[in-house]
């Protein structure tokens, strides 16, 4: 018997050799159906290039009385019915004695910025973040800050963003992550302005003040949150206090008052234990709390994290099962996941990485990272990528890998070497910002900062140059790739990357104090001024301007109008290293030795950087073989008594 899709075939061609006119006909609609089809589909499938972000704003916005403010503002990705989610677990009175919210509330009514401050796990952004949902409810906006947008000083009040005549409440939460204490070194005779290289401490500090001066202080309040252990976790890094610069930044941190969470009492951890094992319904031996909450580190964070173990792993939460510490429980879990799926550790090294590059942690971000780290692996031909994906997609239920909290990463033990996997990572979200333009584009600033940290000048400015396609009505996009061309010494161009940015933004007075200080470096001193005076004109307060302009002044011959400038620049800043050692410079020049010695001095105390540069600086080599510059140096620059 013959099968049926061959009778099929067999009285197809029958009736074709018996009807040729017929089967033309059918044969030719057919085509034509199928040419009309294709016609029809093509460009619906031919996706067009969407199109160029608009210049995107820095803060997250919660408008008074909105709901879920607290899962917004802890951002968190958990679901609204996850009885474990951190803003659905009961909220504790961490002392029956004290009432911390209220005490809050008034230190923020009385000094504005309110900075709260505690070890890891302590509540801190759970805190900050039931008083800003009070606050919300009663008319205030909550402008979060978000991790991975470039901050920069806005030049009008975004009404459009913010609405008019709005009460703001400024949310900046866990800041020692967001915090560089990388410093702008000397690059020469003229410092200029980079919010690439700028510190958010001083981001912060002019932000927050344009908008105090375009709201009234009465209608801006701020609070931040932060760590301040004192001991790194690992030798040889800056420790969480260190991170917040507090000594560097007075003029930002002084504006805070400092208030420091205390650690729950035993009976807040057997309260918070009761309700949400309740909650979550989750096996639990009741007679055992009293117990756990005496040994438990002191934080909340460390019950949290050991009730969703409990959940991952069907356990009984008991003493037996109980972690102590938090940095126990991250160990425990990140073994067992790892033992679970070996593949696992790509995972978590791929999100280590990503942090250190400053980009979002987003799936599709995050897969292709782990493919690359796996990808030096001998044996990474015989595991398949559809692995990778659904490992990170139960790593996202049990592990939150994509939210990852303090100290989780840090249960692996090691960490990724940024340094060289930097070019490859430059390359790979240059690729997938070919697919994607708009969803790379925080991705793209975020490394292109973390580059520039790592002083990768040349990889920053691939990566930046993308940006200005994604982005080009964005003025701070051009601004910092002319920064990158005039520190790789491409002064013509930096120039004309200037031009581009205040063609989007004429009042750009950092674009045009930088347009002039690469003027001044060809040579063209006179356009360089004018460039400086524009600026001036726009931002008379601009040390960067003041110092710039002083330098053109003085290769101009201009002697004593640089003196004033220079002066001008130091009054703004006291500790304007780079305006004292160009007075220097310029004092050398009016044969005045000893005041240049002074100001060399000054210099080399406020920043040892400039005694090496001057040490190599032609600018000052009468100065350099002169016996008393050799004892300044060797003597560290101290003041004699």
């Amino acid at each position: 018997m013959k099968p049926l899709i061959l009778e099929w075939a067999i009285a197809i061609k029958d009736f074709a050799l018996g009807n040729p006119e017929w089967s033309l006909a059918i044969v030719g609609g057919c085509f034509g159906g199928l040419v009309a089809t294709w016609k029809w589909l093509l460009p619906r499938l031919q996706k067009p290039e969407p199109p160029p972000l608009e210049p995107s704003f820095p803060f997250q916005v919660v408008n008074p009385s909105s709901e879920n403010v607290l899962k917004m503002l802890m951002g968190s990705n958990q679901a609204n019915n996850d009885p474990l989610a951190d803003f659905n677990i009961p909220y504790q009175e961490r002392r029956p004695e004290s009432i911390v919210g209220q005490k809050l509330e008034g230190r923020l009514e009385v000094h504005r910025w309110l900075l709260i401050l505690g070890r890891t796990g302590l509540g801190k952004t759970r805190e900050a973040a039931e008083l800003a949902q009070r606050l919300n409810n009663e008319g205030w906006t909550v402008v979060k800050l978000k991790n991975h947008e470039q901050l920069t000083v806005p030049t009008q009040f975004p009404a459009e963003v913010l609405g008019e005549q709005p009460c703001l409440l400024f949310f900046l939460d866990n800041l020692n992550q967001a915090m560089s204490l990388s410093t702008q070194a000397a690059t020469g005779n003229a410092a200029l302005a980079s919010p690439l290289k700028q510190p958010l401490q001083e981001r912060l500090q002019a932000t927050l003040t344009f908008y105090e001066n375009a709201c009234g202080p009465d209608r801006i309040r701020v609070m931040a949150t932060a760590r301040d252990e004192r001991t790194p976790e690992k030798p040889g890094q800056p420790s969480e206090w260190d991170k917040l610069a507090i000594e560097k930044y007075p003029q930002f941190w002084d504006q805070f008052h400092q208030y420091r969470l205390e650690p729950p009492a035993e009976i807040a951890i057997e309260t918070l234990l009761t309700q949400t094992t309740k909650q979550a319904n989750l096996p639990n031996k009741p007679e055992d709390f009293a117990q756990i909450a005496q040994r438990n580190d002191g934080t909340f964070r460390n019950v949290v994290e050991n009730l969703e173990r409990a959940k991952n792993r069907d356990l009984t939460v008991s003493t037996d099962t109980y972690k102590d510490t938090l940095k126990g429980t991250w160990e425990s879990r990140y073994k067992a996941a790892t033992h679970r799926d070996p593949i696992a550790r790509y995972l978590y090294d791929a999100v280590d990485l990503l942090r250190q590059c400053n980009v979002e942690l987003l799936e599709w971000i995050v897969l292709p990272t782990a493919a690359l780290l796996a990808s030096k692996d001998q044996f990474w031909q015989f595991w398949h990528r559809w692995k990778l994906r659904k490992t990170l997609q139960h790593l996202s239920t049990s592990e939150r890998i994509l939210q990852p909290r303090d100290g989780q990463l840090e249960a692996k033990g090691y960490t990724v070497e940024v340094g060289e996997y930097l070019p490859k990572m430059g390359q790979l979200l240059i690729k997938l910002s070919n697919r994607q333009p708009q969803r790379l584009a925080n991705a793209l600033t975020g490394f292109t900062e973390a580059a520039v940290g790592l002083q990768r000048y040349a990889l920053a400015l691939q990566t930046n140059r993308r940006l200005t396609q994604i982005r080009p009505k964005e003025a701070v996009v051009w601004f910092n790739q002319g920064w990158l061309l005039n520190e790789l010494g491409h002064k013509t161009k930096a120039i004309a990357c200037y031009d581009a940015a205040l063609a989007i933004q004429p009042d750009y007075h950092e674009a045009l104090t930088n347009k002039g200080a690469a003027l001044s470096a060809l040579g063209q001193h006179e356009a360089a001024i004018a460039c400086f005076d524009a600026a001036l004109a726009i931002q008379p307060d601009d040390h960067h301007a003041l110092d710039n302009r002083g330098y053109a002044l003085t290769k101009a011959g201009c002697y004593s109008e640089a003196i004033s400038s220079f002066d001008q620049a130091i009054k703004l800043n006291l500790s304007y290293a780079n305006a004292i050692y160009n007075k220097a410079y310029c004092l050398s020049l009016m044969g005045d030795l000893i005041g240049a010695f002074a100001h060399l001095r000054q210099s080399f105390e406020i920043d040892p950087q400039y005694r090496d540069l001057a040490k190599t600086d032609t600018d000052f080599d009468p100065i350099r073989h002169d016996e008393r510059f050799r004892a300044l140096g060797e003597g560290g620059g101290k003041r004699e008594g």
